[in-house]
């Protein structure tokens, strides 16, 4: 039986936007100061996402771990820590660059970026390999879904609508059905609003087997149709 991946769709999307960022810096124009300024912008979003990331899964994901087994996620937990000292680091960078927008600085800033995207691919794959599988001989699928629900609770409206713009066009159309049907009961311009950022960002074909399919799950999605 497979069991229940709480890493699965949030880090398809993760990587989905530290490529995107990176694909950003490195077509920077440091000639160019309102393209300089907006992908600052758009690398100081993936920062502060990667922070936000980084503290739900100490809070609740490696606290489970850590209060069922000591020691379980001491190694996770110290990436952490590395991960924060590097988001600072690259804050720094990014702000030279936005005082002197040269060409050297700009590389200098892309492949830093680059290192850090790297050691977080690296990060993901061992939480999705040694982290699920201390969770999976710890809990059942019902616990470990209940950690990713006070983890998806604790996110401000906007957090929780960043988070979708990157899972929706990342991940599959079962698991795209998954979340959708999920949002069933929240309010109308919850829904209407992941309808919204699904459709702004998949494919054609995409859209239309998604509104198919949700036709016939979630009714109220043909309200956005």
């Amino acid at each position: 039986m497979e069991r229940h991946d709480i890493y699965a769709r949030i880090h398809k999307g993760l990587r989905a936007f530290l490529g995107d960022t990176l694909v950003a810096l490195g077509r920077m124009d440091p000639a160019d100061a309102c393209d300089v300024r907006d992908t600052l912008a758009r690398l100081e979003e993936l920062l502060a996402f990667c922070e936000g990331h980084l503290e739900a899964e100490d809070a609740f994901v490696h606290a489970a771990m850590e209060a069922r087994r000591p020691g379980s996620a001491l190694v996770r937990i110290t990436e952490h820590i590395a991960h924060v000292r590097e988001i600072e680091a690259l804050r720094a960078l990014a702000h030279e660059v936005g005082q002197a927008p040269a060409p050297a600085n700009a590389r200098a800033l892309y492949r830093r970026f680059a290192t850090f995207a790297a050691e977080n691919l690296e990060h993901m794959e061992h939480e999705e390999s040694a982290n699920n599988a201390v969770l999976w001989a710890l809990f059942g699928d019902d616990e470990i879904r209940a950690i990713e629900a006070r983890i998806v609770a604790s996110h401000a409206p906007a957090e929780s609508m960043q988070a979708l713009r990157w899972m929706l066009p990342s991940i599959n159309h079962g698991e795209r059905l998954q979340i959708l049907e999920g949002l069933r009961h929240a309010p109308a311009p919850v829904l209407q609003g992941a309808l919204g950022l699904a459709r702004a960002h998949l494919r054609a074909t995409e859209v239309e087997k998604l509104d198919r399919d949700l036709a016939q799950r979630v009714p109220a999605a043909t309200a956005m149709s």
